[in-house]
């Protein structure tokens, strides 16, 4: 990598072809970025990158999930701040299934993913797991942060347009926003890509009525049920 300015590193964007390139721009960015405090959540190092992009590429099918931030500082990731990756932690789901201590995300996004995809409202197990692996997902914040995401909005403009060509490479023709629909809606001309505004996968709905004959989670019904019910209104590309 040659020594670029921050400036300099920003145009090079343009010329990149790849996840692969445009990350090794996205790290040289960060460590160069001057008063990167502005943009970075308190505990968080300079040089953090946390990797993101298909789940499994070979399975992509178009379907691409656009979350805020990691959180670094409750997360045990690797130690070289440099070389931390979330996309394993998919993976892990994935290929083996969930576990008592996960969290209900990636079966909401699997879910979603298989309902895009095949228009399937009562996926079996394996079949979320599939949806998933036929998804990309990206987190804007790429340094991470905490469990409150102070840090998104100076860093989403700051890296506006490292975030647009991840996009342009990712080729997504559906995006589903989750709590990231303002950010995404100043970013991308969304004119040929149906852009869905979903709540975060942790939101606790308060208020809202959960079915008690549902066969499933009733967290998970009552989120799929309100995320159908936006994807169908999409009738034409926003």
């Amino acid at each position: 990598m040659k020594d670029y300015t921050w400036s300099e590193t920003l145009m090079e964007t343009e010329k990149v072809n790849n996840l692969n390139e445009l990350f090794a721009l996205w790290k040289h960015a960060h460590a160069t970025e001057e008063n990167y405090e502005a943009t970075t959540t308190e505990g968080i190092e300079k040089n953090s990158f946390i990797a993101d992009g298909y789940t499994f590429e070979d399975n992509y099918n178009g379907v691409l999930f656009v979350l805020k931030e990691v959180n670094q500082l409750g997360y045990d990731g690797a130690k070289n701040p440099s070389e931390r990756t979330h996309i394993t932690w998919y993976q892990d789901y994935i290929n083996k299934g969930k576990n008592v201590n996960q969290s209900k995300q990636h079966e909401k996004m699997g879910r979603m993913a298989c309902y895009i995809l095949d228009k399937n409202e009562n996926p079996l197990e394996e079949e979320i797991r599939g949806g998933l692996s036929r998804a990309a997902f990206m987190n804007l914040n790429k340094r991470g942060g905490s469990s409150i995401a102070k840090k998104v909005e100076p860093y989403t403009t700051k890296y506006a347009e490292f975030i647009k060509k991840q996009i342009s490479l990712l080729n997504p023709d559906v995006i589903v926003c989750l709590g990231t629909f303002e950010q995404v809606k100043r970013l991308v001309d969304t004119k040929d890509k149906r852009v869905i505004d979903m709540w975060h996968p942790a939101y606790r709905m308060p208020g809202l009525k959960r079915d008690p004959q549902c066969k499933i989670d009733k967290n998970i019904d009552l989120y799929m049920r309100e995320f159908v019910k936006r994807f169908e209104k999409l009738k034409t590309p926003l």
